[in-house]
């Protein structure tokens, strides 16, 4: 089967289908209702359609009747069911090498969605979240990318490993305690993106089973899985800068220094691509403010702050040029309608 442009890797279904089963659910209708086979999700190489994936895990939560259903597949996770992205991760040194393999491979396993790493102070974030639009993510599929992440790491680090703070975009009111339980600290939700955020010094925490050897093997194969860039995937690395940093003003010095280029050299780039900066900034700034308004709870103040808007004036003259009403009027019809 060719690679739809947003898909996953059979094997990122493993653990799934015993998940559903242990709780009394039929397992083999979940994935019927979701256009799928057991067969396809048999086949490693086989990829299985983005769409299909996240129904799989929507069914699973209404089948089982566990709102919490991605954790249990995130508990029963093994690093080795990546195939060769697993077994690279294993063999990884430190878990900043491990950090940095994953961001970079990732997409060997899953197409549109991505891994980021950010190291600032004395924290380091690992950030989950779409590609095309950084700013959704279905609930199941972020629960279940953060408890992997999670899971892995403590399977290379050491079981006591805990996270300083779990972030989700997705609201959830009440029913926390299994968050909690499974990551050993209370999650946050309405965030501005999923992420996990550790300590710098974690990152240099060794995995005292790595082999080296095999781990430039497999690094070595894994590049040569990755496709090519697209000339684009400045812009999309652009945008997601300037998410992280919206509110803190987003600037263009800021950015360019983050992708470890110089201001002049960002503008000259885009500009090759018939961007500009400060327009990339508007549309990231127009989409944050949609979701937050469509999904989120924030206060239309509190939604200026995250936007780098110094007054809620501001923010609400921009909103109108975008949409053409007022955010509070935009978030009462799009609740009406939900």
């Amino acid at each position: 089967m060719s690679s739809p442009e947003a898909g996953v890797r059979a094997p990122t279904m493993t653990g799934i289908w015993p998940c559903i089963a242990a709780a009394g659910g039929d397992a083999e209708r979940v994935f019927r209702r979701a256009g799928l086979d057991l067969s396809e999700i048999r086949d490693p190489t086989r990829w299985i359609h983005e769409e299909q994936y996240r129904r799989v895990l929507e069914f699973a939560s209404e089948a089982t009747g566990d709102d919490c259903f991605a954790l249990r597949v995130g508990t029963a996770f093994d690093l080795r069911n990546y195939g060769i992205l697993g077994y690279a991760t294993l063999n990884c040194a430190t878990l900043g090498e491990a950090a940095a393999s994953l961001v970079r491979y990732f997409e060997v396993m899953r197409k549109g969605a991505r891994f980021t790493l950010k190291v600032e102070g004395e924290t380091a974030s690992v950030r989950f979240h779409a590609v095309k639009s950084p700013y959704e993510m279905p609930r199941h599929e972020a629960e279940l990318a953060l408890a992997r992440l999670c899971k892995g790491i403590r399977d290379l680090v050491g079981s006591d490993w805990m996270p300083q703070r779990v972030h989700f975009a997705h609201q959830r009111k009440g029913g926390l305690d299994e968050h909690e339980r499974f990551f050993g600290v209370r999650p946050h939700f309405g965030m501005d993106g999923n992420r996990v955020v550790l300590s710098r010094a974690d990152m240099q925490r060794r995995n005292r089973a790595a082999d080296q050897r095999l781990y430039q093997i497999m690094k070595h194969r894994l590049e040569a899985l990755l496709p090519e860039r697209g000339e684009d995937d400045l812009v999309l690395k652009v945008r997601e800068e300037i998410a992280e940093a919206l509110s803190e003003g987003a600037s263009l010095n800021a950015t360019a220094g983050r992708l470890g280029l110089g201001a002049r050299t960002l503008q000259r780039r885009l500009r090759d691509r018939g961007l500009a900066y400060n327009d990339l900034v508007e549309q990231v700034r127009r989409e944050e403010s949609f979701r937050h308004l469509r999904h989120g709870d924030l206060q239309i103040s509190e939604i200026a702050v995250r936007l780098g808007y110094s007054e809620v004036s501001a923010f609400d003259r921009a909103f109108r040029r975008w949409s053409g009403t007022s955010p509070l009027a935009f978030r009462q019809d799009a609740r009406r309608g939900a």
